[in-house]
């Protein structure tokens, strides 16, 4: 008897998605993916079998999971769900005992949860001795105009959540005061969590990685050349890939080891 053929679910269409969509295909899963994504890459693949129509994640988390489960009584082969997009890694993370039910391919929730808190990641780098523009976490104007007298421009503030934007950019450059009067009367600084930071400019590199139990197993260096954004900012559009050795390398190190890190990942360093 032929055994019959595990579907696996991938959140977030993007290129990413794309790659992992082929690799499961070649390794015998049947692949669904989700239409959410800006890029909608997947949606003429054939190593995709069917792409699932699903809400938003803005309609809320009890939304989403009904969702599935009627899915999944469509899909009874459904094997696991494998978040690609950050705000499904989120999702999960902040929700897993409502999603206790599915079986997920994603690293565990606290390690995730740490991971997009970027105030405990920032702290965690300067104990790792790993070099930090100075920052300040936000939550209010009166924290804000205090960051700013402290750290002094030029800045770069950034929402502390990384999946939400401003104004539809995920950082935003304040080179003097008349910059920041106009970030102020765009932005509602007191519904906003903001981290605000030293501006500071380089190259972005990237160690893709794969670690057990904090130690790494496997890396991958790139450099980023050319981002969606003229200031840098954004998804990177092109790079190169370089021998994964010296101090960034190391530095990863010592962050999954501080994390017992477990998992894919990518640690994201502007080196000037």
């Amino acid at each position: 008897m032929k055994q019959k053929q595990k579907t696996i679910l991938l959140l977030g269409n993007y290129r990413p998605t794309l790659t992992l969509a082929r690799t499961l295909k070649n390794r015998g899963y049947r692949i669904i993916v989700g239409s959410h994504g800006n890029e909608a890459t997947c949606d003429h693949s054939n190593a995709v079998s069917k792409i699932w129509h699903h809400s938003p994640l803005s309609m809320g988390a009890d939304q989403f999971k009904s969702e599935l489960l009627r899915l999944q009584e469509l899909e009874p082969d459904l094997f696991a769900l494998y978040p690609v997009a950050e705000e499904y890694a989120r999702l999960f993370a902040e929700h897993q005992n409502k999603f206790s039910s599915f079986k997920i391919i994603t690293v565990a929730p606290d390690i995730v949860n740490k991971c997009l808190d970027k105030n405990f990641m920032m702290d965690l780098a300067l104990e790792q001795n790993i070099p930090t523009a100075p920052f300040a976490a936000t939550s209010n104007t009166y924290e804000f105009d205090q960051a700013i007298k402290s750290i002094g421009f030029p800045l770069i503030v950034r929402p502390k959540d990384s999946t939400k934007r401003l104004d539809s950019k995920k950082a935003i450059f304040l080179e003097d005061t008349n910059a920041l009067i106009r970030f102020e009367k765009e932005i509602q600084l007191g519904q906003s969590d903001l981290l605000v930071q030293k501006k500071f400019t380089g190259k972005r590199h990237n160690i893709y990685f794969a670690a057990q139990d904090g130690k790494l197993v496997k890396s991958l260096h790139a450099l980023i050349e050319r981002t969606d954004f003229i200031d840098g900012t954004g998804l990177a559009v092109e790079g190169v890939t370089l021998d994964a050795k010296g101090d960034l390398l190391e530095q990863t190190k010592s962050l999954l080891r501080a994390l017992n890190y477990s998992g894919i990942g990518c640690a994201q360093f502007l080196v000037d």
